[in-house]
This record gives C-alpha cells, structure tokens and sequence, in this order.
C-alpha cells in the first residue's frame, strides 16, 4: 500500500531518471494474490500490519497527479498535499525544477531528445540475436 507522500516519492525518483510520465496504470487486483489480499483487507495476511491502499476514483487521482508533477495544473496542489503531511522538501524535490535532470532526455535548451533515427532504415531497433540462418 502506499499514501500520497509514498507517491511523490516514487515520481521524484522517476524525475531524477529523467522520466516525465505520460500514463499511470491502477492495480487491479488478481484473484489468489498475496497483493489482493491486502487491498481488499487493508493488511498483509503473514504480518497482520496494516497497509493504506487507495480505493476511491478520487483516492486514485490523488495518487496519480504526483507522476504528472510538470502539469501546470497539478503543481500547486501537489505542492499544497506535501505541506499538510511536512514534507516540503519533497515538494520542492519534485517540483523544484520543471525539467528532469537527465541530460540524456533533454538538450541544453530544455528541448526533449529525438530518438536516435537512421535516415535510411527510421528507429533504431534492437534484433533478436537468435541462430543464423542455415544452423540447425
């Protein structure tokens, strides 16, 4: 399970990576999981500790604007989430630059990268390095 703080967390990580998400997927919870388990009963089985999990749309939304922090309309409400809990350092981890911090990802104008393109073949691929032709 995990609360908003745990969230924001996660999607500074991703800036740091120089991820900036384009959609969150929600769990969907699977029959005979230990995982299910604890989103439906709120603790784990083996431990007996409790564990937030979010239900609601709303509870899920929540969760989910903290990936979409370079949103101009998320950001002061991000920003106002992590005050409540205290953690303003995280605000300001996440929302402190607009731009992740790979270089990899984006040019010194803040300008997002191409991918690597042929002009003759178009994206580069990685091929299945299986058996040559004619070995058996």
């Amino acid at each position: 399970g995990c609360k908003e703080a745990d969230m924001a967390n996660l999607a500074a990580e991703t800036k740091e990576l120089g991820f900036e998400l384009e959609q969150v997927q929600d769990f969907t919870p699977t029959p005979m999981t230990v995982a299910t388990v604890i989103y439906y009963a709120g603790i784990h089985p083996y431990t007996l500790q409790p564990y937030y999990t979010a239900k609601s749309k709303d509870q899920k939304r929540n969760q989910h604007r903290f990936f979409f922090w370079y949103k101009k309309e998320n950001r002061e409400w991000i920003r106002k989430q992590l005050s409540k809990v205290g953690k303003r350092d995280l605000a300001e981890k996440l929302l402190g630059g607009t731009k992740p911090n790979n270089p990899s990802v984006f040019n010194k104008k803040g300008a997002k990268n191409k991918p690597f393109t042929s002009k003759k073949n178009g994206p580069k691929t990685f091929k299945n390095k299986g058996r040559k032709k004619g070995r058996k």
